[in-house]
């Protein structure tokens, strides 16, 4: 006994282009998952930090001593850098980090403090003459 299905040449066509259709979704899903998963999985490698040292609100200061570090007892946070051209200066760490931030040039003094996380941090500093040191932002040991 045989049994015969007859089956009209558009159906055929049209499982052809369902079949297509499902296996692009399927490729389509498979490739946003790993998009996804690899997006969000991304670790941070370096925190960066840059401080602009100026003078007088405007003028930035080339070559002012920048020192880096963290008001903690036992730790190897410490950088001492020199500002660029731009009076820029940039540390790269390798954890996040509260820092305190002191630069100066000459008679003149600033200090600051800064929370390095993975969002690109800037910090500004303005000199000030040392001798106004209840204005520039340090704070003096007695």
């Amino acid at each position: 006994m045989f049994i015969f299905i007859f089956v009209d040449s558009k159906d055929v066509n049209i499982h052809k282009t369902m079949r297509h259709l499902i296996s692009t979704m399927l490729i389509f899903c498979l490739l946003g998952g790993m998009f996804i998963t690899s997006s969000c999985n991304q670790e941070i490698d370096s925190y960066k930090l840059e401080v602009i040292v100026t003078v007088f609100d405007t003028t930035e200061v080339q070559n002012a001593l920048v020192h880096i570090f963290a008001p903690v007892d036992n730790t190897f946070l410490d950088y001492y850098v020199f500002t660029d051209e731009e009076g820029k200066a940039s540390v790269t760490l390798d954890n996040e980090a509260v820092v305190e931030i002191v630069a100066g040039k000459t008679s003149f003094r600033g200090c600051a403090f800064a929370e390095v996380n993975e969002e690109f941090q800037k910090v500004r500093i303005d000199l000030k003459p040392e001798s106004q040191a209840s204005i520039n932002g340090c704070i003096e040991d007695n």
